[in-house]
């Protein structure tokens, strides 16, 4: 009868009976560390990238008024230069924060395929 329980037991189980071995716990933490690694690269190259485009309006006034005047000083009325700059930051923004939040996201989903109790 305990034959019996035992068989089934084992049959059903996924491994979370068993002890962590050193093998198992070094194989966590190197899969943790790429998470933290991950996580440090995507809020990092988030955080550059809005340093730099928080400030980017302020700035862009002066810069507009230097840059899109004639020679005679009248400024540019339609604002084609400011129009296509927004497009450009915006697209930059855009990749940027698409391709450090797919490193973040991976960078959770690795540990998790590959984390088991075997």
């Amino acid at each position: 009868m305990t034959e019996d329980r035992m068989a089934e037991a084992a049959a059903e189980s996924i491994g979370l009976e068993n002890a962590i071995t050193w093998e198992k716990a070094i194989k966590m933490l190197a899969l943790l560390m790429i998470l933290v690694a991950a996580n440090i690269i995507g809020a990092g190259g988030m955080s550059m990238t809005v340093d730099e485009l928080v400030g980017w309006f302020d700035q862009y006034q002066e810069e507009a008024k230097q840059r899109s005047s004639d020679s005679n000083g009248h400024l540019d009325s339609l604002g084609q230069g400011a129009e296509n700059d927004i497009w450009y930051h915006l697209g930059i923004l855009l990749y940027s924060w698409l391709q450090l939040g797919l490193i973040v996201l991976f960078g959770h989903l690795f540990p998790v395929i590959l984390m088991g109790y075997d």
